[in-house]
């Protein structure tokens, strides 16, 4: 279910003193559509805030006649930049903050974890290298079997 809320505030004396309007109350029994279609140089140039009373015999027709609004409004990009600012800030830059905090400090705090254990693992492998060919040979060997072990354990059930 469509709630739009809107109250009637304010008189018409700025309009005629020659002050723009800021806000603009409609309050015309279901006619509001044909009221904001009626005034569109007001809309687009000095983009008041609306204050609509929605009015309709049902439900329903309460929801169509907003749904109808919403729509006139936004074909005319009446409010969305507003809108998509407000997304921008509140929404996409707060996702991107959280994004950048993950990648700050998790991401990273890993790969340096990582790192730190790869360096690590590389001092240990420099101390037991002698330079004697057959400790090499010895090695890789010792790895093919290991391997082959390995194979054979995933083969059995």
């Amino acid at each position: 279910m469509l709630a739009v809320h809107f109250r009637m505030t304010g008189t018409h004396k700025g309009l005629i003193m020659g002050i723009p309007p800021t806000v603009k109350p409609i309050d015309i029994e279901g006619m509001e559509l044909s009221a904001l279609q009626g005034m569109p140089n007001l809309l687009e140039t000095l983009h008041p805030r609306l204050y609509l009373e929605m009015h309709g015999a049902t439900e329903n027709d309460k929801e169509q006649n907003a749904a109808a609004i919403l729509d006139f409004l936004a074909r005319r990009r009446y409010g969305l930049d507003a809108l998509y600012l407000g997304l921008y800030r509140g929404f996409l830059l707060g996702f991107s903050r959280l994004i950048g905090w993950i990648d700050r400090y998790f991401v990273d705090g890993l790969l340096n974890l990582f790192s730190t254990w790869t360096l690590r693992g590389g001092d240990a492998l420099r101390r037991i290298q002698t330079g004697q060919p057959q400790d090499y040979v010895y090695g890789v060997a010792f790895g093919v079997l290991l391997l082959l072990v390995w194979a054979q354990w995933w083969r059995t059930p």
